[in-house]
């Protein structure tokens, strides 16, 4: 009898973990799937404005599946919400781009990603009108003014509707 309460309260103790090891996985995909719903929230209420242009950010390269939305504001405001997204280590950070035709990328501004894969970045820029594009890189350090390759997410703005 002392054998099999022992063995019970091992297989029970097991149980228990993988139980804990499942909640916390859920709880993570929460997490992000939360942290994505209020960037989305953000960026809509920017595409809601007067005069907002919006983009779907898909992804450049195939080295990642990242995908996102954007939405610029007639007054310069810039809001891109990104799921997907490898988290950054480091001094890493993901640099938003805007190219404004035959011109060159312009920074936007840096943001990080943690382990959820979920990032948002709020800015400025009076470059964002119809057919700009936005873009996002992965760059070793703030700063950046020249994009680091791979281009990994890419849209084209368009006005809202």
């Amino acid at each position: 009898m002392g054998i099999a309460a022992v063995l019970s309260i091992a297989v029970l103790g097991a149980w228990n973990l993988q139980l804990q090891a499942r909640l916390s996985d859920v709880e993570g995909t929460l997490a992000a799937a939360t942290a994505y719903q209020q960037g989305v929230a953000r960026v809509l209420e920017v595409a809601a404005e007067d005069g907002a242009q919006t983009a779907l950010l898909v992804p450049a390269d195939p080295s990642t599946s990242a995908v996102g939305l954007a939405a610029t504001g007639a007054d310069g405001t810039v809001v891109i919400s990104m799921r997907e997204l490898a988290p950054t280590t480091g001094t890493q950070v993901y640099e938003a781009w805007v190219i404004v035709g035959d011109a060159g990328p312009v920074p936007l501004g840096h943001f990080t990603v943690g382990a959820s894969g979920t990032g948002v970045f709020s800015g400025t820029t009076a470059l964002a009108g119809p057919g700009a594009i936005l873009a996002l890189t992965l760059e070793p350090g703030p700063g950046a003014t020249i994009p680091t390759q791979p281009v990994l997410t890419i849209g084209t703005l368009a006005a809202s509707t």
